[in-house]
């Protein structure tokens, strides 16, 4: 589910949360207050546009996807003040990694949504992704051909109950980042999303590993 959505969701209850929810995966939950370490992003600062996302961020929305048996949690946080400062994105055991937004593509026909999706050729799932001209590579069934994209449904619950749905039609990609530190992955998600509401649109997001011991959550 895309910041877009969340943003919607939680535009008038921001602050407003019920008693923190029963503790998941790395300790987190609805409405608990925690932290991720900067030093993932200072050793990668200069060679990745992945701004740091605070010392203090809330969980303001908890989003589930399952694929091929495996759940993913994804944890959508804010900043003081109200500010969405992405999401957690977390499978226990197997992956820990930060997405922050990087743009939102609004196909306005059909046309354009056959650029996207089509069955043959669309641009997701292709091999390859320019993202304002920087390229990454598929990291989901790497080749040199297009292959369809990943489909899944995300449920994202509030502390108070609610909840919000989507479709998603996505692929990732990456590529090799050397910073300060050493070499990392950057991350791209480009996803395909059909609310509930009706709305649709195309998501990107970026993305870092980070490890399990870089987030405190309280």
């Amino acid at each position: 589910m895309s910041f877009r959505l969340i943003k919607d969701m939680v535009a008038i209850k921001l602050g407003t949360h019920d008693k923190p929810a029963p503790k998941g995966p790395l300790g987190l939950g609805l409405g608990r207050a925690m932290t991720i370490d900067e030093a993932p992003f200072i050793l990668i600062a200069g060679a990745s546009d992945m701004p740091y996302p605070g010392a203090h961020c809330t969980v303001i929305g908890h989003g589930t996807i399952a694929v091929g048996g495996v759940t993913a949690h994804r944890y959508y946080l804010s900043a003081p003040g109200g500010r969405l400062a992405g999401m957690l994105q977390v499978v226990p055991d197997q992956e820990c990694r930060y997405f922050r937004p990087f743009d939102e593509v609004y196909p306005a026909s059909a046309a354009e949504w056959q650029f996207w999706l089509d069955d043959a050729d669309g641009y997701i799932g292709y091999p390859s992704f320019d993202a304002r001209g920087t390229l990454y590579q598929r990291v989901w069934s790497p080749g040199s051909t297009r292959i369809q994209p990943l489909c899944f449904d995300e449920t994202v619950e509030q502390a108070d109950g609610s909840r919000g749905n989507a479709g998603h039609r996505a692929m990732l990609y990456a590529r090799s980042v050397t910073g300060p530190g050493g070499q990392a992955w950057e991350y791209l998600l480009v996803s395909a999303i059909q609310a509930g509401d009706g709305n649709a649109w195309v998501d990107l997001m970026l993305g870092i590993d980070l490890l399990p011991a870089a987030v405190s959550a309280f």
